[in-house]
């Protein structure tokens, strides 16, 4: 059994092993992606069930995204010393197995520890991409990469569609299950056909790791750039927190309702991203980062003229949040490669660090959020107001510099 923590059990032939791997890659980031989009959906249902507050219900997603944070830490770590199919096997296997317990719960600090701890097993996930980057080069590298962000980006566009319909048909429970049978799914795939690609391992020494970690957090601009990638994080995070709770609660609409609306709404980081890439051909990523500040301004005044003149509805909520995740999909991929560039002798823990940081801006974030209880939508306005304050003074205050050399 040991020998196939790093080898096969069915061997393929080479090309069919590297048309694995870009399929794999971007299986992995679905699932990180879906795992909260999947679950939004029954949170005024979970709220119910566990007799809990809208609050405590909400925290929930802010507790997961915390325990994202350490996850992605400790695993961009190990990466480099037990090597990167381990390190996916470990995060698979516990993932799937507390996934199975989830349905259990009896008490919501018990669904919260759950969720915690998926979050943290899901984090291996960034063991993907240095696989990727192991294995392939050129062209073929860029365009698995690109697989990646777009697996990601799948899944906040279906998870709340399909989340919506398994709580409608269903109960929360079932959101939980498919997750389940999605992580089984995988962790064979990782078990049976991949194989460790690591060259050297880096033996696990205190010291050396605290170097390293001190050299890349002394580095104002790269923790800026986190930073504003967490506050982008945050964006995107504002419809799954409190979208369901106003469908369901105040706008009296159906679960079904909010998952067609969500389906929208993260269509629209999606869509941002593509256009990202396409705009690569003729604008540097400093100029697509300044098209996506401009989107994002321009969705204020949309909102507050809706707060100023319009009730709460679907539509007045939905269009400032499309132009806001737009302008994250614009802006986000772009802070997080130059960010990286920065560190490129030390990609690995610049890529823990970096997902730390920013998914710890995010929980504190969606933590903030979940504790306003939102009726009305100046309250929006105000939200939106001071998210694109944050971004606009890290980014042309503190980051843009980064991209002269571009």
């Amino acid at each position: 059994m040991k020998k196939y923590l790093n080898n096969p059990l069915f061997s393929l032939t080479p090309e069919k092993y590297l048309t694995l791997i870009v399929f794999l890659g971007p299986c992995l980031y679905f699932l990180s992606g879906v795992n909260i989009d999947m679950y939004s959906p029954s949170l005024p249902t979970i709220a119910t069930f566990f007799h809990a507050t809208i609050v405590q219900t909400k925290n929930t997603i802010s507790i997961y995204i915390l325990g994202w944070s350490l996850g992605a830490f400790i695993f961009g770590i190990l990466i480099d010393s037990i090597g990167r199919k381990r390190a996916l096997l470990i995060g698979m296997f516990f993932y799937v197995m507390v996934s199975v317990l989830a349905p259990f719960c009896e008490t919501i600090y018990e669904l919260m520890f759950i969720r915690f701890v998926q979050a943290f097993f899901i984090a291996s996930i960034i063991a993907a991409r240095v696989l990727i980057a192991d294995l392939l080069t050129g062209k073929r590298f860029t365009i698995a990469i690109l697989y990646t962000s777009l697996g990601y980006g799948i899944g906040p566009v279906v998870g709340p569609f399909f989340g919506g319909l398994l709580q409608y048909y269903f109960n929360w429970q079932a959101t939980f299950i498919a997750l389940t049978i999605i992580g089984t799914i995988i962790l064979f795939l990782l078990f049976a056909f991949v194989k460790e690609s690591i060259a050297v391992r880096h033996p696990l020494k205190f010291l050396n790791i605290a170097k390293r970690c001190y050299s890349v957090l002394s580095h104002k601009k790269f923790v800026m750039g986190a930073i504003l990638g967490g506050v982008t994080q945050v964006q995107l995070m504002i419809y799954p927190t409190v979208g369901p709770f106003i469908v369901e609660k105040i706008l009296h609409q159906s679960v079904l309702v909010y998952g067609n609306s969500a389906l929208i709404v993260g269509g629209a980081y999606l869509t941002g991203t593509l256009m990202g890439r396409a705009l690569l051909k003729y604008f540097s990523s400093k100029q697509i980062c300044d098209i996506g500040f401009f989107i994002l301004i321009t969705g204020l005044p949309t909102s507050f003229l809706f707060a100023m003149i319009a009730k709460i509805e679907l539509t007045t909520i939905m269009l400032p949040l499309i132009l806001s995740i737009i302008s994250a999909g614009l802006i986000f991929p772009n802070i997080l490669g130059a960010n990286l560039k920065q560190f490129a002798h030390s990609a690995g823990i610049a890529m823990a660090i970096q997902a730390s940081v920013l998914l710890l801006v995010s929980a504190i974030g969606i933590f903030c959020i979940s504790h306003i209880h939102i009726t009305r939508l100046f309250q929006f306005f105000e939200i939106y107001l001071v998210l694109t304050i944050l971004e606009v003074l890290i980014f042309y205050g503190f980051y843009h510099t980064v991209f002269s050399s571009d």
